[in-house]
């Protein structure tokens, strides 16, 4: 269920960029108007969402290009890594976890994606 997803509270509360409850919160909150959750609830519910999702990329002439962003809960089960020994492939609407290594046994546990867009250097990944 949505609401297992790990949402980070603690650190989504503790960032300062507009995005972590300022114009997203303000945003969200002219979409929803009444409906709009207190502001504990959506910094959770947007926690979930920003530590869980996925970027969307597709192959254009050659470059990778991001054209969204979606939430694939069976995949929000692998950890991260600056080392990682995954990968994340969308198509045809599926996201799909692809071992860059060569494993013995089929531990998930054993696995790790990037974070970050895993084209950037692994000095620039931790930058961010």
């Amino acid at each position: 269920a949505f609401g297992d997803l790990v949402d980070h509270y603690s650190d989504v509360t503790k960032d300062s960029t507009p995005q972590a409850g300022g114009l997203w919160e303000q945003d969200v909150e002219e979409l929803l108007g009444t409906l709009m959750p207190d502001r504990e609830e959506y910094l959770s519910i947007y926690g979930r969402l920003l530590v869980n999702s996925f970027a969307l990329r597709v192959d254009n002439k050659g470059e990778e290009e991001n054209i969204g962003t979606a939430l694939y809960r069976a995949c929000s089960i692998f950890d991260h890594s600056c080392r990682p020994s995954a990968t994340t492939v969308f198509s045809g609407g599926r996201l799909q976890i692809k071992s860059m290594v060569s494993s013995p046994k089929m531990d998930l546990s054993s696995f790790f994606i990037s974070y970050l867009d895993e084209a950037m250097t692994r000095e620039a990944r931790q930058s961010k």
